[in-house]
């Protein structure tokens, strides 16, 4: 496939890359479901950092750390849980829609 879309690109008809026959049992992407998708991504990215975020509140004061560190281990933890649920990348990304974080 890649060497028939260099091979179009070469004779400069790249408007036409790929032949329909390339292409008749492919589903293009669409805008709608990649916009849905990524909103899926976020929510499962959020929702793993407020379970780790409960969890961590439930097991800190029995492992005795007290209450000055104890919000350093939720923030940590939970965005340890959703760079691991999603990536760095689109938590980054997500906490970059918040100014001063």
């Amino acid at each position: 496939m890649l060497t028939t879309i260099g091979e179009q690109h070469a004779r400069g008809q790249v408007t036409v890359l790929l032949p329909e026959s390339a292409l008749a049992n492919t589903t293009a992407v669409s805008m709608r479901s990649r916009a849905i998708n990524d909103s899926f991504v976020i929510v499962r990215g959020i929702v793993a950092a407020l379970v780790a975020a409960a969890v961590l509140d439930h097991v800190l004061p029995g492992l005795g750390v007290r209450d000055e560190l104890a919000g350093w281990f939720l923030a940590g933890g939970a965005l340890a849980a959703a760079v691991i649920a999603v990536g760095w990348r689109r938590v980054r990304d997500f906490l970059g829609v918040f100014p001063g974080l």
